[in-house]
């Protein structure tokens, strides 16, 4: 190949790889997605779990690793119910300076100390991964003879939005980040509205689950039944997250809830039961086509069925603008600690 024709591939394929990152990042953190997707709610019941679960003591803050008890039990280390009390640090308060005393009422069963220590943890993870990405993507770029602006931009919007989740996370340890998926799991088992966003951002590293099989398969015991149960009240994200776990297989696309189970009869009723609702994304028509096809009229029949019993003719339609806000949702977005106020 001619020494003009290889940059030339080279620099469209290192836009390619931009474009696509910053897509599947920018879906990520903002909450939108580059497409639509088919919209669904599951059918069968899902058991409902604990109230509270124990928090992992191991690697705590490291300065105080050896006055932390190895482990808590479902009610708090004094054996205390959980409880949900007010006092909250306030917003903008440096998640290292109250870490230690919101980690100790969690393991005694505070579960709004740990529902705000695992929603600022999260963020601040979410903040260090952003800034990794920004500077992979100018990595790439550096490596081009010119960049193009559209590139520049997006390594641009990454940074400053990195800078913006980053927001008094200073000094936090990576063991500490690390505790995320464990407050955060404690506080959705005790408060069902903080269950579908746990699911779909499960504060898990997603390159490393073989690394982190025992998380990982705790995460998966409790994802569907959470996401099954918020269906059946309605929710848009929860819908939408099962649809794209049952019909959602397209390569390119960022898988969120990260694990997918292809189920056509499952796909189709829960399009069809979201359309009810005024929910409908053509950019899924023709997989939701497809796995119509693939049903036999017996299936379609029971899938009809299924639709006319799960519906809640109490749910308003949607309008345009909530029905994107809702896909948007359903990719996750900044954790808000506005959500551990006290019931």
């Amino acid at each position: 190949m001619p020494h003009s024709r290889r940059n030339i591939t080279l620099s469209v394929a290192a836009v390619l790889l931009l474009t696509v990152v910053a897509l599947a990042i920018t879906a990520h953190y903002r909450g939108t997605s580059p497409s639509g997707a088919a919209l669904a709610v599951e059918s069968g019941a899902g058991a409902e779990a604990a109230a509270t679960s124990p928090i992992d003591d191991r690697a705590a803050h490291p300065a105080n690793a050896d006055n932390n008890a190895a482990s808590a039990g479902a009610n708090g280390a004094d054996g205390a119910p959980p409880s949900w009390p007010h006092a909250l640090p306030s917003a903008g308060t440096p998640v290292a300076e109250v870490f230690d005393e919101l980690y100790a009422r969690a393991k005694r069963g505070d579960m709004g100390a740990a529902c705000w220590l695992g929603q600022e943890l999260q963020r601040c993870a979410q903040a260090r991964m952003s800034a990794t990405y920004a500077a992979e993507m100018e990595r790439v770029a550096a490596q081009q003879s010119e960049t193009p602006d559209r590139a520049v931009g997006m390594i641009t919007n990454m940074e400053a939005r990195a800078r913006q989740l980053g927001e008094g996370c200073a000094d936090l340890q990576p063991e500490q980040l690390d505790k995320a998926f464990e407050l955060r799991l404690s506080a959705a088992k005790a408060r069902p509205a903080l269950r579908v966003p746990m699911v779909l951002e499960p504060s898990l590293d997603r390159a490393n689950f073989l690394g982190d099989l025992e998380r990982w398969a705790e995460y998966k015991r409790l994802a569907l039944p959470w996401l099954e149960q918020a269906a059946r009240e309605g929710d848009a994200p929860a819908l939408i997250a099962l649809a794209r776990i049952h019909g959602d297989h397209r390569a390119i696309n960022r898988a969120n809830p990260p694990f997918r189970i292809r189920d056509d009869a499952k796909f189709v009723m829960y399009s069809d039961l979201m359309a009810r609702y005024g929910i409908v994304f053509p950019a899924a028509q023709a997989d939701l086509d497809a796995a119509r096809a693939r049903l036999s009229v017996e299936a379609r029949t029971a899938v009809a069925q299924q639709v006319d019993a799960l519906v809640r003719p109490e749910i308003a339609p949607l309008t345009e603008s909530e029905k994107f806000a809702e896909l948007g949702r359903s990719y996750g977005g900044r954790p808000d600690v506005s959500v551990c106020d006290a019931p």
